[in-house]
Parts: structure tokens; sequence; C-alpha cells
């Protein structure tokens, strides 16, 4: 795809995931640091998830063709759910990792206490397509694509009790493995060290506001539909 742009001498929009920030700082796991729309390597643990590791090393072969002449902007998507118009989200939404996530708490039907406060962004993929349409002729190169409104996990799901960890993984063992296997491996990640990289999008919102857009505040509700009918 950069060898077809560049031989038609037309820009390259490339659309990448704010995950490469990855979770951790190799070096200091526990040191919490920013990611911004300027960073790329600052040492994060971007090879540890296939998805991710995929996403990094694209946008190095990015980086590395501007050098020789590249016009290019990268789009750094956040948590895409459905759409902010009607809920409507992926047609194959068994491929989604949030959306795993998601059905693995409703069948247990319960938060673990460890997440409950995760900050979660809700980006919806409608409202996401037409910011990258707005900044598509900014004169910045790459952009944090995200709801600047996170919410706790506990806030996304009101109606679930939060329960201490111990009582959620008996509650776990007592639920159906195949709805809940990815829930657990994102347990086991997270307990084993928690996530010390924050994505920061403040220069994205920035140029946004400068256009006359703004990030809807999330209706759970409907961005979720898809996710918990």
């Amino acid at each position: 795809i950069i060898g077809l742009a560049m031989s038609a001498g037309v820009p390259l929009n490339h659309i990448s995931t704010t995950s490469v920030s990855g979770s951790y700082l190799k070096s200091s796991p526990g040191t919490v640091a920013v990611f911004t729309e300027n960073d790329l390597d600052i040492g994060q643990n971007w090879d540890e998830n296939v998805y991710t590791k995929t996403k990094y090393l694209a946008e190095c072969a990015v980086f590395d063709s501007a050098k020789r002449g590249l016009v290019y902007k990268i789009f750094r998507v956040g948590r895409l759910v459905g759409r902010d118009s009607d809920g409507v989200f992926m047609k194959n939404p068994e491929t989604n990792a949030f959306w795993l996530l998601v059905r693995g708490l409703l069948t247990v039907g319960a938060i673990p206490e460890s997440i409950a406060e995760m900050p979660v962004d809700l980006t919806p993929v409608d409202i996401c397509a037409e910011a990258i349409l707005t900044l598509s002729e900014s004169p910045s190169s790459v952009f944090h694509i995200m709801s600047p409104y996170p919410l706790a996990l506990r806030e996304v799901f009101p109606s679930l009790p939060v329960l201490p960890d111990s009582s959620f993984d008996s509650r776990v063992r007592a639920s159906d493995p195949d709805k809940t296997a990815s829930l657990v491996n994102y347990l086991n990640s997270f307990r084993r060290l928690r996530s010390c990289v924050k994505v920061s999008a403040e220069e994205t919102v920035r140029l946004l506001g400068r256009t006359g857009f703004s990030w809807p505040k999330p209706q759970v509700s409907r961005l979720l539909a898809s996710f918990t009918g």
C-alpha cells in the first residue's frame, strides 16, 4: 500500500490503533507514562500482543517511508463501539476484543473490584469516521481518535454489582467457559501488571475543536446496544 501511494504520488491515510501505546514500560513497569500523538517508541511492551505488534510495525513502515517522500497521516483509533446514531456495530462482533470482554462480564453478572474503576473510552464508530474525515486536511500527521469522555467500567455497567475478586472468580468458575475465556485472559494479564501507560488525545481534541467539531457525551445504552442485546 505504501508503494502504491508513493508511485501514484498521493497521500496515505493509515488507520492504526491507540493500542500501540502498550500498557507498561519494559524498563520500568510500575512507572506511569503518557503516550501522546508525538510518540511511538517510549519503551512500551508493543510486541506482547500480535494485533498490537502488527499495528506498531505498520506505523514504523510508514514513518520510514516518510524519509523517502511518503506523505502520510496516521489515525490511531480508540475503543470502537456502536454508531452514535443508532448503536449498530460490526457484523462479526465475536472477533472484537471489547465485545468479548463485555460478553464475559454479562455472563458472570458482575464486575471484579480490581477493574471497576478502569477508565473505558467508548468511541462511536460513526463519530470516529467523521473525526477522521474532518482531520484529513489538517497539517498535522498523527492523531488519537478516541472519545475524550472516558467512563469507569462500573459506570458503563451500573446494573452489575462490583464484587471482591475472590467472589467474582468463584462466579467465573461456575459460568460458561466459552463465554468467559477472553475475560479470564484479560484479568490474568491485568492482575499480573496493571496498565501504567495513559493515552493522551489532547492535541487531537484541540485540532478538532478548531474546526467546530465536538465529541458527543457517550450514551452508553445506545452505543452498547449491540453488545448487550
